[in-house]
C-alpha cells in the first residue's frame, strides 16, 4: 500500500485525520516496528508546529483538524522524515523480525519458503529459493541469523548499486 492508502485504512470513519491510536498502528504497518511511546508523544505534538509552518490555501482548515489528529500532509510528511531516519540495519532488523515470526532469533529455511509463498515474491523463482536460502545463510549453520540477515542485505543492496551504475 501507498502512503495515501494507509492513511485511508486506518482513517476508518473518513474523518480526514488520525486519532493517535490510528496513527501507532499505521506506523507499525508502514515500517513493521512499534515506535516508543516518547517518539508517538513527540510526533503527536509536532502536528502543530507542522500546521503552522504552512501558508497554503487549506492550512486553516488543517489546523482545526490538526487539533483531533494527523492530517495526510503531516503523515506523509513523518512517512519521509522516518523513513530517511531509519538505518539500513535498522531496517534489516526490522525485517528479520517480521520473518522471524515466532522470536527464535533465527530464520529457518521452512520460515523462508512461507514468506515467500505468503506473499507471492515472484522475484524468486520457486527453483532459486534454497539456493537464496543458502546464500543468506552466511555461517552455513542451516539457520539464518540476524548477523547473516544483514550480511546478505547489505551485499544484496552493493551489487544492486554495481547492476544500476554500469
Amino acid at each position: 500500500m501507498n502512503d495515501e492508502e494507509i492513511f485511508k485504512h486506518f482513517d476508518k470513519q473518513n474523518k480526514f485525520y488520525l486519532t493517535k491510536h490510528e496513527l501507532k498502528v499505521s506506523l507499525i504497518y508502514k515500517f513493521g516496528y512499534k515506535f516508543p511511546y516518547d517518539e508517538i508523544k513527540n510526533i503527536w505534538k509536532g502536528r502543530f508546529k507542522f500546521e503552522q509552518s504552512r501558508n497554503d490555501y487549506d492550512s486553516l482548515y488543517d489546523k482545526s483538524v490538526a487539533s483531533k489528529g494527523i492530517t495526510f500532509k503531516y503523515f506523509t510528511y513523518l512517512i519521509n522524515l522516518l523513513d530517511s531516519q531509519i538505518t539500513s540495519d535498522k531496517k534489516s532488523t526490522i525485517d528479520f523480525q517480521i520473518i522471524d515470526e515466532d522470536d527464535k532469533g533465527y530464520i529457518t529455511f521452512d520460515d523462508f519458503k512461507q514468506l515467500i509463498m505468503k506473499h507471492n515474491l515472484k522475484f524468486i523463482q520457486p527453483s532459486q529459493v534454497k539456493e537464496v536460502y543458502k546464500e543468506m545463510d552466511i555461517d552455513g549453520d542451516e539457520k539464518v541469523s540476524l548477523s547473516d540477515f544483514r550480511r546478505f542485505v547489505k551485499e544484496y543492496k552493493e551489487l544492486q548499486q554495481v547492476k544500476t551504475t554500469n
